[in-house]
């Protein structure tokens, strides 16, 4: 179990966190990352790469303003990152992203859903706009992925 993410007087697990897939990431003609559409709306989103059916690696991060501007910025970061890679964590990813898919492997996006059902079937939406509750929603769910 993790810790409680309190939210307006409730108390949300990672455990109760649905994913809900959104599509393959590919790379377009000029190398630069395609995002399946995804709402214009604050999110915690999930990479996964996968080598046939094998996990080799995942990523969870969160999008401020919107997921479409979040992964607008990965979009060419992978070739003509805008800092040292070592010093941003977008153009590493994005480098990471466009290496898997040269090498075959299958890249897909998630978005948490922001409606979690409780163990005794009470729906609760999570206010993922909220930056204390999406921050700390992340860190778990960093967390849990460990």
């Amino acid at each position: 179990m993790s810790e409680p993410i309190p939210q307006a007087g409730v108390a949300i697990l990672v455990e109760w966190i649905r994913w809900k897939p959104v599509g393959p990431v590919t790379a377009d003609d000029a190398g630069d990352l395609v995002f399946p559409s995804v709402p214009a709306v604050p999110g915690i989103y999930r990479f996964t790469i996968k080598d046939g059916s094998e996990v080799v690696a995942e990523y969870i991060g969160q999008a401020a303003v919107s997921l479409v501007q979040r992964f607008r910025g990965y979009r060419s970061r992978g070739r003509k990152p805008a800092l040292p890679l070592e010093k941003k964590t977008t153009s590493r990813n994005a480098r990471k992203i466009l290496d898997a898919l040269g090498a075959g492997r299958v890249v897909s996006v998630a978005v948490a859903d922001d409606r979690v059902v409780t163990p005794d079937g009470q729906v609760i939406v999570v206010d993922l706009a909220d930056e204390a509750v999406r921050d700390e929603l992340e860190k778990n769910l960093i967390e849990w992925l460990r």
